[in-house]
């Protein structure tokens, strides 16, 4: 695992996930699952684009 990639991704992705179960309304918290999906995205496709370029 690339340990640097994934705190880059998960300080400022669970700072956004708890500010947003705080200001999103109740009927619309689910929507607060967005952001680590967001950021498991982002991690994978850094990964494989720098794995790609490497070889």
């Amino acid at each position: 695992m690339h340990w640097k990639k994934y705190a880059i991704l998960f300080i400022p992705g669970i700072i956004i996930f708890i500010i947003s179960i705080f200001i999103l309304p109740a009927d619309k918290i689910f929507l607060t699952v967005i952001v680590p999906l967001i950021c498991w995205v982002i991690y994978y496709a850094w990964v494989y684009i720098e794995k790609k370029f490497k070889a």
